[in-house]
């Protein structure tokens, strides 16, 4: 293809991310992921952490490439995948538990896993066990969801009598 006339058009805006803001946007996810356990593009872009560590608003203003909601969500799904190989659902738990992260075995008592497939996860720290077995009363809230799926979550609920305060 041979152009004569001049070009009226910006040149196309850069479409490779470089390695250095990579490397920031992947530890953005990695040390996010706590804050961020479901991140999405959307959540990552619109949230204050891109402010704190690339010092912009808008990822695009960091650089033209990261305009490119694509690719953004590209690089969160691999980084996820490493992060969590077997998911962040039931299986990603017991992998976990297996695997003792984030010392895991301190907060999971006990997964069970049932004849009829389902599997039970029994969450709570030790002393948080020894404190609710000493109340007359408690309460199960079923309607508290803080995970999203087929997991269904349960919270026992429980009122202390001698420093009148409510544990979760």
């Amino acid at each position: 293809m041979v152009v004569k006339n001049t070009h009226s058009h910006p040149p196309p805006p850069p479409h490779r991310t470089p390695n250095h803001l990579q490397q920031d946007l992947k530890s953005l996810i990695e040390n996010s992921n706590d804050l961020l356990i479901d991140s999405t593009s959307r959540r990552l872009i619109s949230g204050p952490l891109i402010k704190a560590v690339f010092g912009e608003t808008v990822l695009a203003d960091v650089h033209a490439s990261m305009n490119n909601i694509d690719k953004l969500c590209n690089i969160i799904m691999r980084e996820q995948k490493l992060l969590h190989p077997y998911g962040q659902g039931i299986m990603g738990v017991v992998h976990a538990f297996n695997q003792n992260e984030s010392n895991l075995h301190d907060y999971i008592q006990r997964i069970t896993f049932m004849d009829d497939g389902h599997i039970m996860i029994l969450c709570m720290f030790k002393l948080q066990a020894e404190h609710m077995s000493k109340f007359k009363y408690f309460m199960v809230d079923i309607s508290y969801k803080r995970v999203f799926g087929e997991i269904n979550e349960l919270e026992f609920n429980a009122y202390d009598e001698n420093n009148n305060s409510v544990y979760y």
